[in-house]
């Protein structure tokens, strides 16, 4: 979801997150790469992509990272019979 949020929110948002957990909390970011034509979407907002999310955190004080990629899964389609 952190795609949805304009670039400010994004980061008061993790800031706030940092503020709330418990120490050697762990908070877990899943979001895509937005493709170039996701980028100016109605569905995205702001500037920071995924690759800018670690520099960001660490900003904030969110520490001990790791990243990686995950494959999508394939979408399951629904037939009603």
């Amino acid at each position: 979801m952190m795609h949805h949020l304009p670039d400010d929110l994004k980061q008061r948002g993790l800031a706030e997150v940092a503020r709330v957990l418990k120490p050697n909390g762990r908070l877990i970011v899943v979001d895509f790469n937005r493709t170039q034509e996701r980028r100016s979407g109605p569905l995205s907002a702001g500037n920071l992509e995924l690759r800018d999310l670690p520099a960001l955190m660490k900003e904030i004080g969110l520490y001990r990272m790791q990243g990686g990629e995950m494959p999508f899964p394939p979408l399951v389609e629904f037939q009603v019979i």
